[in-house]
């Protein structure tokens, strides 16, 4: 069972994501409930609370406020990853500028444009969340548990799908790393060893104060010791001791491209 909460103030945007939501579910014979909040936020932090209400996938717009910030999206969105991080957000905006601010702050959401597309956008997220979740093979069930790093930072909750982790760098003189992703930067107070256990295969030393993941390769010049990740960025002293492992696991991660 799948529990869907909708929050936002719209009533015509709450009938049509429900309406989108019971046709995809149904669509794979996927029993859901959809539950509906406004402004009124205190059933609604029940809900995120509840631990005996799990698989939850929430869809939240980013113009919802009220005088006192108490029920903000943004609120929201931090209340959920504290409370319930395991969960799915897709936040429905209108304002495209903020998405960089958002995806800073918490890096775990996806976003739905509501303009005239957005039932389409909205059905391509839905599928993809349903392939995501269930058109895994057992062999990679494993593998996939994994999909997802989860900390907590200065009281903000982060939720990164690896695959948007570009590389991790040792900050010098620190006991702190940077987490480079397609959308930002973050400084973490951890080391690079303490994270690459948290990490799965795909992610691999290309010299002992950086870690790169070999899937977003897009150049790779092993005897040149040099690698370009997707977004432009550059690694231009690989080690020599690494080169192999690096084009072991690449080789495995970009077998079936």
């Amino acid at each position: 069972m799948k529990n869907i909460i909708i929050v936002d103030d719209n009533l015509y945007y709450q009938e049509k994501i429900k309406q989108v939501v019971q046709d995809v579910f149904a669509g794979i014979a996927c029993p859901c409930q959809i539950e509906s909040f406004d402004r009124d936020c205190s059933l609604l932090r029940d809900r995120i609370m509840d631990p005996s209400i799990d698989n939850k996938i929430y869809f939240i717009d980013i113009d919802l406020t009220d005088e006192e910030d108490e029920c903000s999206a943004m609120t929201l969105a931090n209340e959920i990853r504290k409370y319930d991080v395991d969960s799915t957000m897709y936040i429905m905006t209108n304002h495209l500028v903020k998405e960089q601010e958002i995806l800073q702050e918490l890096l775990s959401v996806s976003f739905i444009q509501k303009n005239e597309s957005y039932e389409k956008h909205l059905i391509e997220e839905l599928q993809q969340y349903l392939y995501w979740q269930y058109g895994i093979d057992q062999e990679s069930q494993s593998e996939n548990k994994k999909r997802v790093l989860k900390f907590e930072h200065k009281g903000n909750y982060y939720r990164i799908p690896f695959s948007d982790i570009l590389k991790i760098d040792t900050i010098k003189g620190h006991h702190q790393i940077k987490l480079t992703t397609r959308y930002s930067e973050i400084i973490i107070p951890m080391t690079l060893r303490e994270m690459k256990e948290r990490l799965p295969s795909q992610f691999v030393y290309c010299h002992r104060c950086c870690i790169i993941n070999v899937e977003l390769i897009v150049v790779f010049h092993p005897t040149k010791r040099y690698i370009q990740l997707e977004q432009g960025v550059e690694i231009e002293a690989v080690s020599a001791n690494r080169i192999s492992d690096i084009i072991e696991q690449y080789e495995l991660f970009h077998s079936q491209d």
